[in-house]
């Protein structure tokens, strides 16, 4: 169990609704128009609001901006601008993986980072091998594409079920590096991630969450009716004081793609539990502009709001839409 429990004031603030939602404990807000100690942390001079990293202390931005995106932005030049664009507007935290298009994405970020830019952030990247051998080699290829000595966060990346679970904490697993890494200098925090099946991430919190610091997993209006992250796996993670990363806030873009929700109204959603941020996959500068904005002006819905909206989506819960969720368990 995390010591200083510096998130307890939300749990503790949080209220039940209406028992249709389902979003019970995870439920930041205590009533029309209130707001809690989390959504009025400190600000940069840039004007993105910031949150604690659960227990790790550390003051990260509540927009991250998404790897994947990135690699696969067909002009390099552009890619770098946007990059720049959004360092300069003061998103400061950096999502990426060992994959992303083939190492791309982090090649593009490294050469972004170059000339000093590198201590400006809060970088983080995922691995995908499971085993200690395979661990370290992709370790070793993102500290050399993001042309830096460590990761701020380096996470197990798509946990998809329990037997990789055993795998990755068992003897010779990529936990091993992990926290052989993190004696080294070359990683301060671990996490992991996941968006298939909400049952992996409680057999994590049951058994292997102790030396954890973050988690990355979907947030968005519609999770609650079917193998939700939110009831499943938010309230006990924020228990642990493990900070949360929310990904998925568009479904893949299927909620305003096929005018569920507008954008505007899920990531406010997102925003509006005690997550330590929110990972956005953004490739142009309207996008990010936007997403800017948005976070600049961020309010908490109340407890009636997100009722209501997550009411309003449940004609189209499932696989259809949470497309990410339909793969084998």
């Amino acid at each position: 169990m995390k010591k200083n429990l510096t998130r307890r004031d939300f749990i503790q603030g949080s209220a039940k609704v209406a028992a249709g939602t389902g979003l019970a404990s995870a439920l930041p807000v205590t009533g029309a128009g209130s707001t809690s100690s989390w959504a009025q942390n400190t600000t940069q001079a840039e004007g993105i609001p910031t949150r604690t990293l659960g227990a790790t202390g550390e003051q990260v931005t509540s927009l991250w901006l998404g790897g994947a995106h990135i690699g696969l932005m067909k002009n390099e030049a552009e890619a770098m601008r946007l990059i720049h664009k959004a360092l300069d507007m003061g998103v400061t935290c950096l999502d990426n993986a060992w994959m992303y298009a083939d190492g791309l994405s982090e090649e593009r970020f490294g050469k972004a980072l170059a000339g000093g830019k590198r201590d400006q952030v809060f970088l983080m990247s995922k691995v995908l091998d499971r085993t200690a051998d395979g661990a370290r080699q992709q370790l070793e290829d993102s500290l050399r594409r993001l042309q830096t000595d460590h990761l701020d966060l380096w996470q197990f990346h798509s946990l998809w079920n329990n037997e990789e679970v055993e795998t990755l904490f068992g003897p010779g697993g990529a936990f091993e590096t992990a926290m052989k890494a993190k004696a080294e200098g070359k990683v301060r925090y671990i996490g992991l991630t996941g968006h298939r099946r909400p049952h992996v991430f409680e057999l994590v919190l049951d058994k292997y969450s102790d030396d954890l610091d973050a988690l990355q997993f979907p947030i968005n209006c519609i999770d609650p009716h079917f193998q939700s992250f939110v009831k499943r796996v938010l309230p006990r993670a924020l228990e642990k004081n493990l900070g949360v990363l929310a990904m998925k806030t568009l479904a893949y873009g299927n909620l305003p793609g096929r005018n569920i929700a507008s954008v505007a109204d899920c990531l406010r959603y997102a925003w509006s539990f005690p997550v330590s941020g929110v990972v956005s996959g953004i490739d142009s500068e309207k996008i990010l502009d936007m997403n800017v904005k948005l976070a600049r002006t961020f309010t908490p819905m109340n407890e009636k709001q997100m009722e209501e909206l997550v009411l309003s989506t449940i004609n189209h819960a499932g696989i259809d839409i949470e497309i990410y969720k339909n793969w084998r368990a």
